[in-house]
């Protein structure tokens, strides 16, 4: 599978991270390809860095249970992202969530499953239309 970046008027001001995970055993492979594409506004130096560990936090919860299905295991894993990041602006008590925006795809036997926050827009085409 091949994965295509395209950034339109990208902001100097924002960092942005795409981090792509292909199944690496067996077990991996039944949950299909991950994708995380992430972003902050106002960018500080370490937010490139935790971009990559959000990233990592993803994947290790995408792929933690080998029995859920790639649609199961999507929603665990927004579910443990979600308590990851509360717990992240209590500990560091700093409004950077605010300027977060973050996609998860998930691709498996052609089919496509995705969950975002923030401003990114997705685009899908599928011959000569887009949605």
């Amino acid at each position: 599978m091949q994965i295509f970046e395209f950034r339109f008027n990208p902001d100097i001001n924002s960092i942005f991270g795409t981090f792509c995970y292909y199944p690496k055993n067996e077990l991996e492979e039944k949950k299909g390809t991950l994708l995380v594409v992430g972003m902050f506004k106002n960018k500080l130096l370490e937010d490139f860095e935790l971009l990559k560990k959000l990233s990592l936090s993803i994947k290790e919860f995408f792929y933690q249970n080998p029995l859920l299905v790639p649609e199961k295991s999507l929603e665990e894993t927004l579910k443990k992202t979600n308590y990851l990041l509360e717990e992240m602006v209590k500990k560091e008590k700093i409004p950077w969530l605010e300027n977060l925006s973050l996609v998860i795809f998930v691709f498996k036997d052609f089919r496509l499953n995705l969950s975002k926050i923030g401003e990114f827009k997705i685009f899908l085409q599928r011959g000569q239309e887009i949605s």
